[in-house]
């Protein structure tokens, strides 16, 4: 599908990528102040020659949006794999 990176500094690019949730056995409820909540993280594949900063790129995936926590580069540098966690909703 079609998504948006935005890095401050840079102009916003869309890019084709594959984004699935990551399911481990590992639960994505994290403890916080106020309880458990659910940290939602996705598994973000892209392409190549595109850099993305750890806790400073955002994917906007429609009205859902990303930060980049983690990425390493696969096949030869030809994709990016990276994990995404969920950002708070915007009030």
């Amino acid at each position: 599908r079609t998504v948006r990176l935005v890095t401050p500094g840079r102009e916003d690019m869309a890019v084709k990528a594959f984004l699935q949730p990551v399911l481990d056995r590992d639960s994505q409820m994290q403890p916080s102040p106020l309880g458990l909540c659910r940290e939602e993280r996705m598994l973000y594949l892209g392409p190549g020659g595109v850099e993305l900063l750890p806790r400073e790129t955002v994917v906007a995936d429609g009205a859902a949006r990303y930060e980049v926590r983690s990425t390493r580069s696969v096949g030869d540098g030809h994709h990016v794999w990276a994990i995404l966690q969920r950002l708070e909703d915007e009030v």
